[in-house]
């Protein structure tokens, strides 16, 4: 991984907003002194011409207070590189898919909306008839299940639509396929679909469906829809809800080990390094809890930081020697330093000074991820029987620290 100071992060944050969000980051950086003059000659002006204005007026004049030699409280901000399509791709274990989205190294900052319309375009023989815009909007529905939006984008049994799942096959194989087969998860008998994740939080999806049902007003009978909880035949919504779950997971988990308590964190290793035994308390809220998160822990093979929130000395003897070792190795990955994150879905804000460790704790999350059993504890606790999954790759949970545009 590429690291940079704080006031490359600036740089690079200010040529974004200009619309350079897709580059590589030396191109960035490279932009950035080729305008640097005009950016700071006049600010104002050279905001007005950017993709996000305001966005790059306040870099602009944050830039101007570090020439200065004034602090600054401006936060900079990465985005995961198609943050679903991510997920699907590390929980299938396929590296093609990876390295469309950037969890594998390319040796450029891939857009996975590009190269799908790119293939498009290369297979219809045409250049730029079909909008990229429409080809994200297709591909980003697709993924959760959608076989409408590609049909009203591209026609029903058209050129134009055959190409757009050639491209899904030959770009987004493993992916593609998981998502098919998460579909497959809902229940047509069930009134919810429920599964818990490796953080203890507790997904509920109602199955409701559309009621109608006549009312009578003033002698006029009125046909009134409502939606009620009831199991129903068919969903497409599994893919969406699961992945969805994981990446409000990965949020949680990047402001638990970026903006931690130091206090907490010194206290679980002080009884570590004491090599106390600790007590075996079981009595109060936080030793059930603690218990609920090392079953989790056990049972997915992810450990979150939040355990270190439920673990003191009345009850650190409930803490198995191996997973004392995994905790303590899950904080030699965490900055050394704590720092305030703002999480806007996948979105990461930051000050400039932490860039480093933002891109590294996104990367060892989703790496966690995709060596863990996320997907086949998720999948035996909605069916209620044991389902394993065989993961294409074995290689990129170690290929995902290596890459470099994960987010950017």
């Amino acid at each position: 991984m590429q690291h940079f100071t704080g006031l490359q992060y600036l740089k690079m944050d200010i040529a974004a907003s200009f619309g350079f969000d897709k580059v590589t980051w030396n191109e960035r950086l490279e932009w950035f002194e080729a305008n640097k003059a005009d950016l700071l000659h006049d600010p104002v002006r050279a905001a007005a011409k950017a993709d996000e204005p305001a966005q790059a007026l306040a870099g602009i004049m944050a830039f101007q207070d570090v020439e200065a030699g004034k602090p600054i409280a401006y936060l900079c901000g990465l985005d995961a590189t198609a943050s679903g399509l991510q997920l699907l791709s590390l929980l299938s274990g396929c590296e093609r898919s990876a390295s469309i989205c950037n969890l594998i190294d390319t040796g450029r900052r891939e857009d996975a909306y590009t190269a799908t319309y790119n293939h498009m375009n290369a297979q219809l023989g045409t250049d730029g008839t079909i909008p990229r815009k429409d080809v994200k909007a297709s591909l980003m529905t697709h993924l959760y299940g959608s076989k409408a939006v590609p049909k009203r984008t591209f026609g029903e049994d058209t050129p134009e639509l055959r190409a757009f799942y050639s491209a899904v096959e030959e770009l987004i194989p493993g992916a593609d396929a998981l998502n098919r087969d998460l579909i497959t998860l809902w229940n047509p008998e069930a009134m919810s679909m429920e599964w818990t994740l490796p953080d203890g939080f507790e997904v509920v999806i109602k199955s409701m469906v559309t009621v109608e049902s006549d009312v009578t007003f003033l002698g006029t009978v009125y046909a009134v829809t409502e939606k009620v909880q009831a199991p129903k035949a068919t969903s497409l919504c599994m893919g969406a809800n699961i992945v969805h779950s994981i990446d409000g997971m990965v949020v949680r988990e990047m402001g638990r080990r970026c903006n931690y308590s130091a206090e907490t964190i010194n206290a679980f290793q002080e009884l570590y390094y004491t090599r106390t035994t600790g007590g075996q308390s079981t009595a109060r809220v936080m030793d059930v809890q603690l218990l609920r998160l090392l079953h989790l822990a056990d049972m997915t093979g992810f450990v979150s930081a939040v355990i270190f929130e439920y673990v003191d000395q009345a009850n650190y003897g409930l803490v198995s020697p191996d997973m004392r070792e995994k905790l303590i190795q899950l904080i030699d990955t965490m900055p050394n330093t704590s720092f305030p994150l703002i999480c806007i879905h996948d979105c990461f804000k930051f000050h400039p000074t932490y860039g480093n460790d933002v891109r590294r704790q996104y990367k060892q999350i989703l790496s966690e991820i995709a060596a863990s059993d996320i997907l086949p504890s998720i999948a035996s606790e909605i069916t209620g029987r044991t389902i394993t999954v065989n993961k294409a790759s074995a290689q990129l949970p170690a290929k995902i620290l290596a890459s470099d545009y994960a987010i950017c």
